[in-house]
């Protein structure tokens, strides 16, 4: 390479008096190397010409009439005319000894086969029904299993030299039905194009956050989009039980070429506790510090973070705010919010109101739950590992001991004066409601962790009319406090004296929704766990919420006969 970089450098100074700049010699070897490379491609691409002889090969799927897809699967294919004949095939084509090609029948219809052969052939969804009659040619004697479908005999010899294409063609089409018009593939469904997919689903989602509750059961609404009508049938699906959802089954049709298009949706009513944290408005002079939330986070408002001494909480599920900016504690402080919302941030979003009366689900909860434990008086409860709980109160401080029912959900309920104190192990399905105040005197947690075992049954919801609050330190005693349970606070949850008694961290595995938050610290620092049991499973009788998400849906159309 040096002599022949000599050599051209020579050459230019013989004819420019001068030798080669750099700007000069870095072009000319650009074009010496671009000169390479178009060299080689032109090689490449003779070596890898491919004559008439050479084309590609592929199998096709078409419709074709009886007679002639009976005659092609036996053997007896029909002479093709000269119009029949492929286009991307040349009039004479020598064949290699070893393939054969078939001329194409006239194609009746074009199907858009997804997948291979065979996976069409192994699909769970249904083929047109077959005829009870047999097609010309077929052998259908006492042999085959099902008189219905066509039997063309063993498989050939694999020993074989040369590659019969009919009688691998024959095998592997064998057991498919005969159909009304003929052997043909027939989709039970198609894809919905994404354009319309997405008015859909937005017009849908409009629709059921619109409508009122009571007026989903069989109603029918019809709409239009871009010259297209549509049918939509909503069904209200009540939860089966007290720690399942509501439902709304969704069903969309249209008609096209005298066929029904069908397409079906489920939307799932969210509760409170499949939020890691929700706040119906967030106090201006609380921000969050030193806390971190594993789960989904909301709040109606905007919500303040700080970030002194280079600590800042961490979210690492979706955040979303109906408020538009988040708002710094100090000027000071860079929010970045890369490293502070893990799963990203929504902002603008629409309000989930909050329940603005929650005694109207007390009484209905308490005529639902016959064997409810309900107290008048402030009343101090203890949860034990056996599946029991005590309590007493202040005019009976003797204790009293019941056993938890182990077959279904239990209730423990506080009318307008009874404050409930809350601490121990619960083992069992139990909700504890108060019209006044839950409060939390100590650890209370599962028996079975759901962490550890991972089908745990134990279920805790905390519901409160008024407030939900962690006693003082000198109730609750020094160091971490650890609360396994879905709380709802329609009012405050919060801290006693959470200025003194810390430093600590205050373990929330589950849900926290409240009306408004205190301040934690410097007494706690919060970390919140979501427990992902929640997404399929709530509490007993734990509040749902007015918005509704889908769970379901395969975004494809399914065809029925219009009638």
């Amino acid at each position: 390479m040096r002599h022949w970089i000599n050599i051209v450098a020579a050459v230019c100074f013989r004819l420019f008096g001068r030798d080669l700049t750099f700007r000069h010699a870095l072009a000319l070897s650009a074009a010496f190397h671009f000169g390479i490379i178009v060299v080689c491609s032109a090689v490449v691409a003779l070596l890898h010409f491919h004559s008439d002889a050479d084309l590609p090969k592929r199998l096709e799927f078409s419709f074709m009439p009886e007679d002639e897809s009976t005659a092609a699967m036996v053997g007896m294919q029909p002479q093709a005319s000269a119009s029949s004949r492929p286009a991307n095939i040349p009039e004479h084509v020598p064949l290699s000894p070893k393939e054969e090609i078939i001329p194409e029948a006239p194609v009746k219809d074009h199907l858009n086969f997804e997948g291979s052969m065979n996976e069409a052939l192994s699909a769970d969804r249904p083929f047109e029904a077959p005829l009870a009659s047999s097609a010309p040619g077929a052998n259908l004697t006492e042999a085959s299993p099902n008189p219905n479908y066509l039997d063309v005999g063993p498989e050939p010899s694999p020993l074989r030299s040369t590659f019969d294409f009919r009688e691998r063609l024959t095998h592997s089409l064998q057991r498919i039905p005969l159909l009304d018009e003929g052997l043909r593939f027939v989709p039970a469904s198609i894809a919905i194009p994404y354009k319309q997919r997405r008015n859909i689903r937005k017009k849908i989602e409009k629709l059921v956050k619109k409508l009122p509750l009571e007026v989903y059961q069989d109603t029918v609404i019809t709409w239009q989009e871009n010259g297209q009508n549509y049918t939509t049938e909503l069904q209200h699906v009540p939860a089966p039980d007290e720690t399942q959802f509501d439902e709304i089954v969704v069903t969309v049709s249209q008609v096209e070429g005298g066929r029904r298009l069908s397409t079906q949706m489920r939307f799932q009513r969210l509760a409170f506790s499949q939020f890691a944290q929700f706040v119906d408005y967030w106090d201006p002079q609380v921000s969050i510090h030193d806390d971190e939330f594993d789960g989904r986070f909301h709040t109606n408002s905007e919500f303040t973070i700080s970030g002194r001494g280079g600590i800042h909480p961490r979210f690492r599920g979706k955040v979303t705010t109906t408020g538009y900016s988040i708002a710094p504690s100090s000027r000071f402080f860079f929010l970045n919010t890369d490293s502070v919302f893990l799963d990203g941030i929504e902002v603008g979003v629409d309000i989930i109101h909050f329940p603005k009366n929650l005694k109207a689900w007390f009484q209905n909860l308490a005529e639902v739950d016959s064997l409810a434990k309900i107290f008048d008086q402030e009343t101090w409860i203890t949860f034990h590992p056996n599946g029991s709980f005590s309590w007493r109160t202040a005019r009976s401080p003797r204790s009293e001991n019941v056993p938890l029912p182990v077959e279904h959900a239990y209730s423990i309920l506080g009318r307008e004066n009874a404050k409930l104190h809350v601490k121990g192990v619960v083992r069992g399905r139990v909700l504890v409601y108060s019209m006044k105040k839950i409060i939390i005197d100590g650890n209370i947690t599962y028996a079975r962790h759901p962490a550890i075992v991972h089908d745990s049954p134990d279920y805790l919801g905390l519901v409160s009319e008024g407030a939900i609050e962690i006693a003082p330190h000198k109730v609750t005693g020094p160091g971490d406090l650890y609360i396994h349970a879905a709380i709802l606070a329609k009012g405050y949850f919060r801290v006693r004296n959470f200025s003194s008694g810390g430093p600590a961290t205050l373990h929330i595995y589950g849900s926290l929704s409240a009306g408004s938050l205190t301040a934690t610290e410097p007494r706690y620092a919060t970390r919140i766990r979501f427990d992902r049991r929640l997404q399929k499973r709530r509490p007993p009788y734990f509040p749902m919420t007015d918005r509704w998400e889908i769970i379901d849906w395969d975004e494809r159309w399914w065809m029925s006969s219009e009638e």
